[in-house]
């Protein structure tokens, strides 16, 4: 994760580092700099959230960025360490247990299955028209798909399987 971003000439932001920026109001931003758009520019900071293990990830535009402070050595990358929270996450799908889990993805299966769509099983992960992956606990934010068509139309058909429309 850490590794050196030419952001602007004769400049390099490090990856891993607290970062400040600072935008054209005058609004300071604080935390880690986790990632930079190589073409517009944009970064994502990631913040503390609420709770101990919870982030809150913050995109700064680049049009909105006056000055850039980059403070002490790359933060250290512990593997023991258990994967982070977003602290924006779906309050149903976070109180679900294992059985919870497994009723909602035989609801989503059977989702798919009514609106003849192709998936496979690969472990706990879905994949639908060999292109679109989701994975425990079946909500929007653990799908991936780089074809935008297809998770745009797979979207709504995740928000009747969370709005309980389809019977399980």
């Amino acid at each position: 994760m850490v590794g050196e971003v030419n952001l602007v000439p004769g400049g390099a932001l490090t990856l891993g580092r607290w970062t400040r920026a600072t935008l054209v109001d005058g609004t300071a931003l604080t935390g880690v700099l986790h990632s930079i758009d190589p073409e517009a520019g944009t970064l994502l900071l990631l913040r503390p959230g609420d709770g101990a293990d919870l982030v809150a990830p913050l995109a700064v535009f680049s049009h909105a960025l006056a000055s850039l402070e980059q403070r002490g050595p790359p933060a250290p990358i512990d593997a023991t360490l258990e994967p982070v929270r977003l602290a924006a996450t779906d309050g149903a799908a976070a109180a679900l247990d294992a059985a919870g889990v497994e009723t909602r993805c035989e609801a989503l299966r059977a989702l798919l299955r009514a609106n003849r769509l192709p998936f496979g099983q690969d472990g706990e992960a879905l994949s639908v028209l060999g292109c679109l992956r989701i994975t425990p606990p079946y909500v929007a934010r653990t799908c991936t798909c780089e074809n935008e068509t297809v998770l745009g139309r797979f979207l709504p058909l995740l928000d009747q399987l969370q709005s309980g429309q389809q019977a399980c």
